[in-house]
């Protein structure tokens, strides 16, 4: 599956005048479970993307490319440091999705905050300016904190 996003549409400042930008997003294993050659395998699964939109949603999509940017789970790795280069942060199981991700209080360390992709409720841009937003409401209202799923922290 792809997921395929038109910001053009919206934000014209996204491509030259009378052009479109695209964002298409095919889900890959991270590096830890695939030992895939990005190096040889990246043009030839790109390719297959291309072609996979051409037959299904943009007709002579291939032919209009002026400028693109590929990123693969390298990519990730080695330009933002993700572990593994995934590029949502922890695998979208179910035991690692939701509540079950780690809650925006650690749960470990006392006074320590936590938001981004790999914490609750989740990855992607919804769910990372989620996570932003109840981390400054749990730092701004501390009433609200819950306080009483937190171990005490064992003595060294």
């Amino acid at each position: 599956s792809l997921y395929v996003h038109r910001p053009s549409v919206t934000d014209p400042s996204t491509a030259p005048d009378g052009d479109d930008s695209f964002y298409v997003l095919s889900p890959v294993p991270h590096l830890g479970h695939n030992a895939a050659d990005w190096a040889t395998m990246t043009e030839p699964y790109r390719d297959r993307m291309a072609d996979m939109l051409e037959r299904r949603l943009l007709p002579g999509f291939r032919d209009r490319i002026t400028t693109e940017v590929t990123f693969t789970p390298e990519t990730f790795r080695d330009r933002y440091l993700s572990p593994f280069g995934a590029g949502f942060s922890l695998e979208p199981r179910i035991l690692q999705s939701a509540w079950f991700r780690p809650h925006n209080i650690s749960e470990e360390v006392q006074g320590l905050y936590l938001c981004g992709a790999g914490t609750h409720p989740g990855a992607g841009v919804p769910g990372v300016i989620s996570t932003a937003e109840i981390t400054a409401n749990l730092i701004q209202a501390p009433s609200v904190r819950v306080t009483d799923q937190r171990q005490p922290m064992a003595a060294e």
